[in-house]
């Protein structure tokens, strides 16, 4: 809702914004409060450089391949077309590599477990189906039915109101659950 709230007074800008001085925050408290225990050596060299640059290209690339995709036609553009060709090259490239380095940035022989490749997997659908929901619910509601950015947020008050007590039992998770519903409805009718 905070958002929502920023979007429309402001710009959409500020919802990234209002992030700097939290991550400041948290650098900061991170490095007066977290250290490594001396038990931790780092060695030296042993940093895969090529395996972090080629996996940055081929997620650079693919990523602004997405962005821009639909506005400049997708393949009917020379610059999607090329973006596409770099991101495949440099991802195969990164995958090869790491199967033939001695330290790898991404170990994938840990895929040829199956129960962990299978967990992967099924969190990556959950993951898909929670986010996609979460992402795409607000710009329907913008697009299609016309709401404002304060408007489209207010779906995800009581997501917000539960997310934000403090659960250490399933019958007090539920109890706060009924209780930000019942808020969140007073709230909307004005009760």
């Amino acid at each position: 809702m905070l958002g929502g709230w920023l979007t429309d007074d402001y710009s959409w800008r500020w919802v990234f914004y209002i992030n700097v001085p939290i991550g400041i925050a948290g650098i900061i408290m991170m490095n007066l409060f977290i250290s490594d225990p001396p038990y931790i050596r780092r060695i030296a060299g042993r940093i895969d450089s090529w395996g972090i640059g080629v996996l940055a290209l081929g997620i650079g690339a693919l990523q602004l391949l997405l962005d821009k995709g639909q506005e400049d036609d997708w393949l009917a553009s020379h610059f999607i077309t090329i973006l596409l060709v770099i991101s495949a090259a440099a991802l195969t490239v990164f995958l090869v590599h790491e199967f033939r380095t001695a330290f790898p940035v991404v170990d994938l022989t840990v895929f040829a477990k199956r129960t962990y490749s299978t967990g992967v997997l099924l969190m990556t659908l959950l993951g898909f189906v929670l986010y996609g929901s979460l992402v795409l619910l607000p710009i329907w509601l913008q697009t299609l039915m016309g709401y404002p950015a304060l408007q489209a947020a207010m779906p995800w008050r009581r997501v917000a109101l539960v997310r934000s007590s403090p659960c250490r039992s399933r019958e007090r998770c539920c109890r706060d659950l009924m209780r930000a519903s019942f808020w969140s409805w007073a709230l909307q009718h004005r009760l």
